[in-house]
């Protein structure tokens, strides 16, 4: 009895992680800086619509968008935001965590880990981005 519990629990957890649906085709995304390493990127913003791009920048966020949630989940400050677009025209908003650490992003539903990579990404895209008005 102890030993079908524990699988059922285990059950529970692989789907509970696991997410569900399919991936997310995003057509553009808008990246919004708040808290940056570079201090000169704060409050930039830059609009992607380039497919290749789009697609480059989603990879950062597997399982996007297909409800996924965690048991995990804590309260941080919003470092940047990345509102995808998908052909439907749903958006689907991903919130990178930290003050300088820039290691975790959300859906709102659970904190996953994020590449050290994208902070040089997306102050590459800010760089070469048009300056607003």
């Amino acid at each position: 009895m102890k030993g079908l519990l524990v699988f059922a629990l285990a059950s529970v957890c692989v789907l509970h992680w696991a997410g569900c649906g399919k991936p997310v085709d995003c057509t553009s995304a808008v990246v919004k800086v708040a808290y940056w390493p570079d201090r000169q990127m704060n409050g930039r913003q830059v609009t992607v619509t380039d497919k290749a791009t789009v697609d480059e920048l989603a990879r950062f966020f597997p399982k996007m968008g297909q409800g996924r949630t965690s048991w995990f989940a804590c309260f941080c400050i919003t470092a940047a935001t990345v509102d995808f677009t998908d052909a439907d025209g749903m958006v689907h908003s991903v919130h990178v965590g930290g003050l300088g650490s820039h290691d975790h992003w959300s859906e709102g539903r659970g904190n996953w880990p994020l590449s050290s990579e994208f902070v040089g990404y997306v102050t590459t895209l800010l760089e070469y981005a048009p300056s607003a008005p």
